[in-house]
């Protein structure tokens, strides 16, 4: 199963072609994205080269433990007594949630287009 498997990979991965020069090295992507982002895309290009950037692997780690902090920090007693706590440092969390999660919905995007 494993060999038929490794086949049936190394067959998409000839087909493949290096149609990307991003940060000194040809990367291999599929020629088309979406059925919408052709190889020639000026915004797929982008997006690969923001893919392919050695620190947006360490940027989003940097944000799932910001995020992980962010749930341990939170309060549960609104749950229990209904009251609603306002005090800045909810506040905070809650921009740093939206924030986490638009970067989150943004590499997820740049990923697919890529």
């Amino acid at each position: 199963m494993a060999a038929r498997y490794r086949k049936k990979v190394e067959k998409t991965r000839n087909r493949l072609t290096a149609n990307f020069k991003v940060h000194g090295k040809e990367q291999k992507f599929a020629d088309c994205s979406l059925y919408l982002f052709e190889s020639d895309n000026k915004f797929r290009y982008y997006c690969v080269w923001l893919v392919e950037w050695k620190w947006f692997e360490n940027v989003l780690t940097l944000c799932i433990l910001i995020n992980a902090i962010n749930i341990a920090s939170n309060d549960y007693e609104v749950n229990l007594t209904g009251k609603e706590n306002k005090s800045a440092f909810y506040v905070v969390k809650n921009i740093i949630d939206k924030i986490i999660t638009v970067l989150f919905i943004l590499e997820c995007a740049a990923k697919v287009i890529a």
